[in-house]
């Protein structure tokens, strides 16, 4: 058990993922807006910067908790797909769990570098 003889702080750290570049931005006792970052009702959160273009309307784009309606997201509109949901869609479309990928993956590469290299195509 510890036992704290310092200054002790209720603050708790938040941290946030953007779902269209996958960066993290943290804060203490901060919000997604407190970081530059929306959060959708469905629990998407991106940069302000990082839209791809989907520009928000003036007004009504927010529901009573100070979330991003669905019909404004990103990602519930299918403008862009987050990377953990793509590869979710991917193994249940091909029939496969995490475990046989990783199998199949184990079976053709003989080295992480080898399987960088065909990743990025060369």
């Amino acid at each position: 058990m510890k036992i704290r003889t310092g200054f002790v702080s209720n603050s708790s750290s938040s941290s946030f993922i953007c779902s269209i570049c996958g960066e993290t931005e943290s804060g203490y006792d901060a919000s997604p807006e407190d970081l530059g970052m929306k959060k959708c009702e469905n629990g998407h959160e991106w940069h302000d910067g990082c839209n791809l273009n989907f520009d928000l309307p003036e007004d009504d784009f927010i529901n009573e908790d100070g979330e991003v309606l669905e019909k404004y997201c990103p990602m519930c509109t299918f403008v862009n797909v987050d990377g953990e949901e793509a590869i979710r869609y991917l193994l249940k479309n091909c029939n496969l769990t995490r475990g046989l990928l990783i199998a199949e993956i184990k079976s053709k590469f003989s080295n992480y570098k080898e399987f960088q290299n065909f990743i990025k195509g060369t």
